[in-house]
């Protein structure tokens, strides 16, 4: 019997149905894992991946980092946002 499931995917059948289900790994999806997600290459690399379409994502940043791919660190107490003479101390480097 052939594999239907693309890119080294774990086909599964189902006890009730007797169908193919294909196990898509992170990174691919579809009825065969046919797609690959834009984040499959896990493209932010201080953040969090979300898939818009298959060929486009946005990276949530963590703390700290900004950028398309949250590649570029920054220090937020640079832009001094306290007022009334609070400090405020990066605490996330160091």
């Amino acid at each position: 019997m052939k594999n239907p499931c693309h890119g080294n995917t774990t086909c599964l059948i189902d006890p009730k149905t007797g169908d193919e289900v294909c196990q898509c790994p992170f990174g691919r999806y579809g009825i065969h894992c046919e797609l690959i997600s834009a984040c499959g290459s896990n493209p932010c690399v201080q953040g969090i991946c979300q898939n818009k379409n298959e060929t486009t994502f946005q990276c949530i940043c963590k703390p700290g980092f900004t950028g398309n791919n949250c590649d570029i660190s920054f220090d937020i107490c640079h832009t001094n946002p306290c007022k009334l003479g609070l400090i405020i101390r990066n605490r996330i480097r160091n």
